[in-house]
């Protein structure tokens, strides 16, 4: 009952032009995060696989409604999982255009293995009150309000949205939506009791050259002050193309890559190091991206080790004791 009365006030704001969008920063990842968390237990009840991908094209802060965005997403993967009886849910992210004022047009796929629905039955997914047979309310519930309400929200944030499907064979529903973009990233963190850990004679009992390949100017000043502190003198470069141009003139044993960058990202610098013919230094991904399927990336790409931002310390002085003790074995 709560959620047909909130659906119905949300359609009826919608509808007489009182509902105001409220743009804020966020980040995408989590927010995504945070949608498939609310479905976990439900999909694995129903045996489903539940995932996603996000490009690392999009910038990871954006700036726009995230909780509009959620309302979206939830009705959309709410109703795949909903329909689908075996099989999986979907949900992929990718940029659609990136505009120099700073906006960005995102596209989001949502693809089930579920029932499907009538070809002659589509034109009547987005309309209010309207589900595509009478039956579908006695056996699965619901107002046949939430597609109309996510129609009315996509509007609102500049997109479009639309679906495919075959009877028996599963369903397929786009939208876009329009965000600013912004710089802002996750940074490098450490906890006051590790600050006891930065002694300057750590780099004579672990000699490393290092590149801390970052384009965020504050993680790079963080990451040179910490690694100063602890006797070293590192490098840095502002992107992958760097990075990989540094690794080839001179000799580096570690370094500390983030994953987005600009000209090169992490993921495409890591592959073209692995197939020079240099002595190969550890690569270790340093970036905000947490999830399992991040950390297989960037293994799969070449990278020896992994830390999600913000990193502590302690972290940071482990990978460099291993990293010295892998240059020592070689």
């Amino acid at each position: 009952m709560i959620n047909v009365i909130s659906d119905v006030l949300d359609f009826s704001k919608i509808e007489s032009g009182h509902l105001e969008l409220d743009p804020h920063d966020f980040n995408l990842r989590k927010c995504i995060d945070e949608v498939i968390s609310t479905f976990a237990n439900e999909s694995d009840i129903a045996h489903l696989k539940l995932h996603y991908s996000l490009s690392n094209e999009i910038p990871l802060w954006l700036k726009g409604d995230s909780m509009r965005l959620k309302q979206i997403l939830i009705n959309l993967i709410g109703n795949a999982i909903k329909f689908t009886g075996k099989g999986e849910v979907f949900l992929e992210i990718t940029p659609i255009n990136k505009n120099a004022c700073g906006s960005m047009l995102i596209g989001f796929k949502i693809k089930d293995t579920g029932i499907g629905i009538p070809k002659d039955k589509l034109s009547r997914l987005f309309k209010a009150f309207t589900q595509v047979d009478s039956s579908t309310t006695r056996k699965y519930g619901g107002t046949g309000l939430g597609l109309a309400i996510c129609e009315r929200l996509v509007k609102l944030m500049d997109g479009e949205i639309s679906a495919e499907s075959i009877q028996g064979g599963g369903s397929c529903f786009y939208f876009t939506v329009k965000m600013e973009w912004t710089e802002q990233r996750e940074v490098m963190s450490y906890t006051s009791n590790a600050t006891q850990l930065l002694n300057s004679h750590f780099a004579t009992e672990y000699p490393l050259r290092i590149l801390i390949a970052e384009d965020n100017l504050i993680n790079q000043k963080l990451a040179v002050r910490i690694l100063t502190k602890l006797g070293y003198e590192p490098l840095v470069a502002n992107n992958g193309a760097e990075a990989l141009q540094m690794t080839n003139e001179g000799k580096i044993d570690v370094i500390f890559m983030d994953i987005q960058m600009p000209e090169m990202d992490g993921l495409q610098a890591t592959k073209a190091i692995r197939a020079s013919t240099i002595r190969q230094p550890a690569i270790i991904a340093m970036t905000a991206n947490a999830m399992v399927e991040d950390k297989e990336r960037c293994l799969a790409a070449g990278m020896d080790d992994y830390l999600a931002k913000p990193v502590h310390i302690e972290q940071l002085i482990g990978r460099l004791v291993s990293s010295s003790l892998r240059g020592s074995l070689n």
